[in-house]
């Protein structure tokens, strides 16, 4: 535990299981397909009959995947986090209801125990697993803590009914495990990792009368609360974790259930109020703003910190409320969370249809122009070594509420054609995906993330070096505009870029198939770029178009990303220091035109 650099490396790759539409969120296209039910008022959320049903639903597929002879759950090769199914069976176990079959079930609860002592089974002597990805590539030994916090509770659920042996065999384990939590919990540490494990350290410290344990958790939290900036949001580095923040609340949440400490309460509402904020109409959320991860096309759903404050089960029913309607399915660990430590009661009301809101430190702004949102994104600071933190470099997303988002899809590493301004040659420095320890910071005299930057109305002015320049989003009834403008003579060639992440393939204004690996100018495309689902980007004739740009992904060893954008590049010479884009909405007939080219397919970002 000394070593607590590598164990945290170790437990952020972990990471990567969040932003899974599987733990996590339910897909877009699901959403859609359930938002077509009839709305219906819902003064109480959430319905604990709907979350019962959505646990039952999901248990048939979960036994498929079980192995009676050793306690393994999931596919070859097996990791720790296979068995975190236990928790929502043993919540199925222990929760009567008139269409669960599973509750009492002698089948369930051997699966719950076989699967507990594979975890024992496996823990090394100081109750670590080795980290395994699915790809069977290793990363050390970890206490993992969504693994942990889930063992633990399940055991509280479960414990009085194992068979003696069983149970002594989990105590063990897990004894062994939280003496060592309970060390790295003690320090000040309150990034995501330390705060998830210090959730199930409380349970723990309740489970086994270790009142030392509740301490150091209670202690972590409130240290973690005190932490949280005025607009809601946790930082790891500079400015907010978007995605990470759900983590923190989760955590929170679970810890409140338990201790129902005071403090966490406000610390829930200033949370809600933030994801509520940066939440796309599609329910999506902002990624330029985030530090670690990019844009998904992930609903992302909420989770057990969200359902103690009115401003939190509103976030929920506005995620979930057309599964409700449906009575569909959620996921079925967070649906476990709720049911057993949720609360439930009446909902803020719906947020209205104000055109701004300026975060309190200045660095984020949100507006609204129907049919367009966006989102300005004033945090820069100086690249760095770790591998977790992405370059702030975009500073300016929008979406349509009929197509999504539009891009640039957040920030990654290595790949200056994401940013919103160069000064240099960008493909000087592109991503390096043949060593596990590339150089983060590049060679040459390139400028590519920002020295300051500072909102202004619709605008964001930024400074990169010498170099003054700006990038303005001006809302018409049927269009937007993004406007690029130096302020000043630059000292290097300038350019400015907008990534587009919409799926599906794009054209030229006479159906023109884009080859990946070509650079065409706006010449061209004849000015245009169109786009299946009917959005058309006009663009000038010496724009640069470049259709498969990818950038670092830092849960792959070697940072590659499955993922591609397309990137709209604008050169800004001192004759002609102002550059647009303009987005609008086509017809019906345009996309159908489009939709029989043989084109390239975009795919999404996996950040």
């Amino acid at each position: 535990m000394k070593n607590t650099a590598l164990y945290f490396k170790l437990l952020l790759i972990s990471g990567s299981l969040l932003l899974t539409a599987k733990s996590a969120a339910n897909t877009l296209a699901e959403y859609k397909a359930a938002e077509k039910q009839p709305s219906a008022a819902t003064a109480v959320w959430p319905d604990r009959d709907w979350l019962l049903d959505s646990i039952v639903k999901g248990i048939p597929d979960v036994l498929k995947s079980y192995d009676p002879q050793t306690g393994e759950f999931g596919t070859k090769p097996w990791i720790c986090n296979d068995q975190q199914v236990m928790f929502p069976l043993a919540v199925a176990w222990a929760t009567p209801g008139k269409n669960n079959p599973y509750y009492q079930s002698p089948e369930i609860l051997k699966a719950i125990a076989k699967a507990g002592e594979k975890l024992v089974d496996e823990q090394d002597d100081k109750g670590r697993w080795i980290y395994r990805k699915k790809d069977n590539s290793t990363w050390g030994y970890t206490h993992m803590a969504w693994t942990y916090t889930r063992w633990i509770r399940t055991y509280n659920l479960v414990k009085d009914a194992l068979p003696p042996e069983s149970r002594a065999k989990w105590e063990k384990g897990l004894l062994l495990g939280y003496k060592y939590i309970a060390e790295f919990c003690s320090g000040t540490n309150t990034h995501n990792i330390a705060i998830y494990l210090a959730a199930g350290l409380y349970v723990a410290g309740i489970t086994f009368d270790q009142a030392e344990w509740k301490t150091i958790a209670a202690k972590l939290m409130r240290l973690l609360v005190s932490r949280q900036s005025a607009d809601g949001f946790w930082t790891e580095h500079n400015g907010p974790v978007v995605v990470y923040n759900y983590v923190y609340l989760d955590g929170l949440g679970i810890y409140y259930h338990y201790a129902k400490d005071p403090v966490v309460k406000e610390a829930l509402t200033r949370g809600a109020q933030f994801h509520n904020v940066l939440r796309w109409p599609d329910g999506t959320i902002a990624s330029v703003v985030d530090e670690r991860s990019g844009y998904s096309r992930s609903r992302r759903m909420g989770n057990v910190g969200f359902t103690f404050t009115p401003e939190g089960r509103r976030y929920l029913e506005q995620q979930l409320g057309p599964f409700y309607r449906k009575k569909a399915p959620i996921n079925m660990d967070v649906a476990a969370t709720f049911l057993l430590e949720g609360d439930s009661g009446e909902l803020a009301p719906i947020p209205g249809k104000t055109s701004k809101y300026l975060s309190n430190d200045g660095n984020f702004l949100v507006a609204r122009s129907a049919p367009y949102q966006w989102v300005l994104s004033a945090y820069n600071c100086k690249p760095v070594k770790n591998r977790w933190f992405m370059d702030r470099q975009t500073h300016v997303e929008f979406c349509h509420d009929k197509l999504g988002v539009i891009g640039p899809g957040g920030n990654t590493k290595m790949q200056p054609y994401f940013s919103t301004f160069t000064f240099g040659d960008p493909d000087s420095f592109q991503p390096d995906h043949t060593t596990t320890a590339p150089h983060f910071f590049p060679k040459t005299k390139l400028l590519y993330v920002p020295d300051s930057a500072k909102i202004i109305e619709n605008t964001v002015v930024l400074t990169y070096g010498k170099n003054q320049c700006q990038v303005s989003v001006i809302p018409a009834d049927d269009s937007l505009t993004l406007e690029y403008k130096l302020n000043n003579t630059p000292d290097a060639p300038a350019m400015a870029h907008f990534p587009v992440i919409l799926p599906g393939p794009a054209a030229g204004a006479d159906g023109q198939n884009l080859a990946e690996n070509k650079v065409y100018t706006g010449k061209d495309l004849g000015g245009e770029l169109r786009f299946r689902n009917g959005m058309i980007i006009t663009i000038p004739a010496n724009a640069q178009v470049r259709p498969k740009v990818t950038g670092f992904s830092p849960y792959h060893k070697y940072g590659k990303s499955n993922g591609s954008r397309l990137v709209i590049s604008l050169p800004l010479p001192e004759k002609n220091p102002v550059q647009k884009l303009i987005f609008s909405k086509g017809s019906k007939a345009s996309a159908a035109f489009h939709a029989g080219k043989k084109n390239i397919r975009l795919t999404t970002i996996d950040q």
